[in-house]
């Protein structure tokens, strides 16, 4: 059985709800490790501090994937709406502000923004860290995963 110690998490480990849904995965993650049913067994009763580091290096590895999927996040709140585009190298940020304490832009559709829209800003940044970690704390901080259509549709506003 091959094991190697893992190193700190970059990420979080997967909750039991997740693991169970990804067993058949955890299962062939532990095979690529050398490590059979019985080795795993053997693991959780003897050696528990390597199982539970081979349940987090299977979490980073799991949430690491996911996250190069992740290519747009979105943070709104009633007077301002963020929208990013996660690029390989850098983001890019269009933003809407409102200075009207009237108006609620979360609640908005495309045209509606069109009309009420007081202060658009667009920045981008080369990432301070690796990419995943920095889409991960945007999503801890309350960001969320979106489409990218109000990106692309903000984004064809400026342009025009």
């Amino acid at each position: 059985m091959k094991y190697t110690k893992a190193v700190e998490m970059r990420f979080r480990r997967l909750t039991t709800k997740e693991l169970d849904i990804l067993e058949k995965d955890f299962i062939s993650f532990l095979a690529s490790n050398t490590i059979t049913a019985g080795d795993w067994e053997k693991l959780k009763v003897e050696e528990n501090e390597q199982a539970e580091d081979l349940i987090n290096m299977f979490s980073d590895i799991v949430l690491e994937t996911s996250l190069k999927k992740v290519h747009f996040v979105e943070h709104c709140s009633k007077s301002e709406l963020m929208f990013f585009k996660c690029n390989p190298k850098e983001i890019i940020l269009i933003g809407l502000r409102s200075k009207n304490s009237e108006i609620d832009l979360s609640e908005m559709d495309l045209g509606q923004l069109k009309t009420e829209m007081t202060a658009s800003f667009s920045t981008q940044k080369k990432y301070s860290k690796n990419r995943e970690e920095e889409v991960f704390d945007m999503l801890n901080q309350g960001c969320s995963i979106s489409d990218g259509k109000l990106f692309e549709a903000l984004m064809n506003m400026k342009n025009v």
